[in-house]
């Protein structure tokens, strides 16, 4: 309902990944499969994934429904280059899953980084030079790896580095112009609750 909601008021197609994680919590692999997509919560160590996480605005707003809409309009043209692109996309995150079970942070944000070298050449604008520099910067500073959130054009960063790298990571995107947020992962699902007085 919400997806819907979002798409009626955008006036656009938008995605559901995003409702999901806020009505379930934990980390979740979501898998379009036909007649509808199948959620499977992850077994995942949430405290050690958020101690090596780093969500990160860039400082540009983004208009993510503009830009998934022109990705959905040249696969839907059948442009070989986004098949291409799409193939990529799914192959680094079909490693995602059994990776975070794992506990291999390393290489979940190996894997990040790899998605988002498939996912920055699908529309122009998704990829910007902030997003790309704060990105860079990370990577000097030991990140494991990281990438946009959502349809990139701006908006937020998801970086992975180790633990005891973290504060001097967010100190160098800071210099930067990126805005550090206090954001961690948690098993607990978005709770609407009414005040009385």
């Amino acid at each position: 309902m919400a997806r819907d909601l979002e798409a009626r008021l955008m006036g656009l197609p938008t995605g559901l990944q995003d409702h999901y994680p806020a009505l379930l919590g934990g980390a979740l692999e979501i898998l379009a499969e036909p007649g509808g997509e199948r959620v499977r919560s992850l077994n995942v160590d949430l405290e050690r994934l958020g101690d090596s996480l780093l969500v990160v605005y860039s400082g540009q707003s983004h208009f993510s429904a503009g830009k998934n809409w022109q990705v959905v309009r040249r696969r839907l043209d059948g442009e070989a280059a986004v098949s291409k692109l799409f193939a990529g996309i799914a192959e680094a995150t079909s490693e995602l899953a059994p990776a975070l079970e794992a506990g291999d942070f390393p290489r979940v944000g190996e894997l990040m980084s790899r998605e988002w070298s498939y996912r920055r050449q699908l529309a122009e604008g998704i990829s910007t030079p902030v997003l790309e520099k704060l990105l860079q910067v990370a990577a000097v500073q030991g990140a494991w790896g990281g990438k946009a959130c959502g349809a990139g054009g701006g908006g937020s960063l998801a970086i992975l580095c180790p633990p005891e790298r973290r504060s001097e990571i967010a100190a160098a995107l800071q210099h930067e112009g990126g805005e550090i947020l206090a954001a961690r992962p948690v098993g607990t699902p978005l709770a609407i609750t009414k005040s009385v007085g």
